[in-house]
């Protein structure tokens, strides 16, 4: 019965609080809100009937039901992505799917994968954007069978590639930096606003959002209209947006990594690997600018 199906998704999230023992840093890890994650961990209780946490002092328990979960769940999960991989390796040649966050897509990764489907017959990678926090989710699902992320910290199996200058950018002649608090413009949940924000704080300067949107297009529509400014990568922001100068008065802003994560047994093995290789070399800060072929 339908009734009794248990959403992997649910199952995921279930999994990564049992190992983390915090419902708080579960949603965290996978990208979604504490009510969401709280309410996927209820429509599993409700479909067995029985609650699987119980929160004590020390952070969130397993009931004996839940214990039981546990370890289907992890089967579960395992068998999700050793299918997803079997059907990949049986359609190997079909291409390679690889996320990539908007703000370092362009010019560096774009040419590298084009150099990369000039040598490869079979086998072709298309690129999907993303914020880093999503590819990962989408990396796990099997979606996607390489990642690129920025970030300040490398996860368990991740590759560093290399790291990009953070700066502050605003409209031509903006007047917008020159305002107190400062209008700051940014991307819902990106880690470069966090890192902004926090920046500004230990300067001791005041902040005000002007504009917290999940479209990256319409934050730099903002600022490009000098309604506030935005902590971008380097050369990764749009051309109608301008480095800010010294003179602004910012506080300088710390670069950050960019990092590769993959899957195994995709069937694109020896692929993925000469793909790291040329995203590495496209990225790697001491390499030469890039040509194409």
């Amino acid at each position: 019965m339908i009734r009794d199906l248990l959403s992997l998704r649910c199952l995921r999230s279930f999994v990564t609080i049992a190992d983390l023992g915090s419902i708080t840093k579960a949603a965290e890890k996978e990208n979604i809100s504490q009510p969401a994650i709280s309410l996927q961990v209820r429509r599993l209780e409700d479909i067995l009937e029985t609650p699987l946490l119980e929160r004590h002092a020390r952070g969130m328990m397993l009931t004996e039901a839940g214990r039981v979960l546990l370890i289907h769940a992890r089967r579960m999960l395992s068998e999700n992505q050793n299918a997803v991989a079997a059907v990949r390796q049986c359609t190997a040649g079909t291409g390679i799917v690889l996320g990539v966050p908007h703000d370092i897509v362009n010019p560096a990764v774009t040419v590298a994968v084009k150099n990369f489907n000039s040598l490869q017959r079979q086998t072709q990678v298309n690129i999907r954007l993303a914020p880093s926090a999503t590819l990962k989710g989408l990396l796990k699902s099997g979606e996607v069978q390489i990642i690129l992320t920025t970030e300040f910290t490398c996860e368990p199996g991740g590759i560093a590639l290399g790291e990009r200058d953070v700066i502050w950018t605003g409209a031509p002649d903006s007047q917008a930096s020159k305002r107190r608090p400062i209008p700051l413009a940014y991307v819902r949940g990106c880690l470069l606003a966090k890192e902004a924000q926090a920046t500004l704080v230990d300067a001791g300067l005041d902040w005000l959002p002007v504009i917290d949107s999940d479209s990256v297009l319409a934050v730099e529509a903002a600022v490009a209209t000098d309604r506030g400014i935005y902590a971008a990568i380097r050369d990764g922001h749009t051309v109608h947006l301008r480095p800010l100068p010294a003179e602004s008065g910012l506080p300088p802003l710390r670069s950050i990594s960019v990092f590769c994560y993959r899957s195994n047994g995709t069937g694109f093995e020896s692929e993925l690997s000469e793909l790291v290789g040329m995203l590495h070399q496209a990225l790697s800060r001491d390499a030469s600018p890039v040509e194409e072929l």
